[in-house]
């Protein structure tokens, strides 16, 4: 599990805080847990891998602690086209390719739009963020004989 910082520690202070919240050692734990994965986890496998070390953690607390975090901008929320949702740590402007054979999801990085990354978008009102998705195939899967 990743070790947090003392700048990334006092945000997610600050965070519960702000949100009338006290920083447990559980969303602490999920925290950590998100900043250390490199797969963009689901609620689900953040839950199962935190079971080990954390026997009480219960997966609503997984998805309300994951739902305060991306609220507050300190993870980003991944929608996976086989359903449900994925977790990222990387909250900066980025793209991500899935495969559609195993599911497998990657940051792809790409040139910026401009400043800040985001088109302008005056007639529409602000563009916040953006969320590019690609779709293919990975190089393991087109490793693999089909039958």
């Amino acid at each position: 599990m990743k070790e947090l910082n003392s700048t990334t520690m006092d945000i997610l202070r600050e965070t519960c805080r702000d949100a009338g919240l006290r920083l447990t050692q559980q969303r602490l734990s999920v925290f950590q847990e998100v900043l250390g994965s490199h797969d963009h986890p689901t609620a689900e496998t953040i839950h199962g891998r935190l079971r080990r070390t954390a026997p009480t953690l219960s997966l609503d607390t997984v998805y309300r602690t994951l739902a305060l975090l991306e609220r507050c901008g300190l993870v980003h929320r991944v929608l996976d086209p086989g359903g449900g949702d994925r977790f990222d740590p990387v909250t900066d402007g980025h793209t991500h390719v899935v495969c559609r054979r195993c599911g497998r999801i990657d940051d792809l990085p790409v040139p910026a739009l401009g400043p800040g990354g985001l088109p302008e978008a005056t007639h529409w009102g602000r563009v916040e963020r953006r969320h590019v998705v690609y779709y293919g195939v990975c190089k393991a899967c087109l490793a693999e004989p089909r039958h």
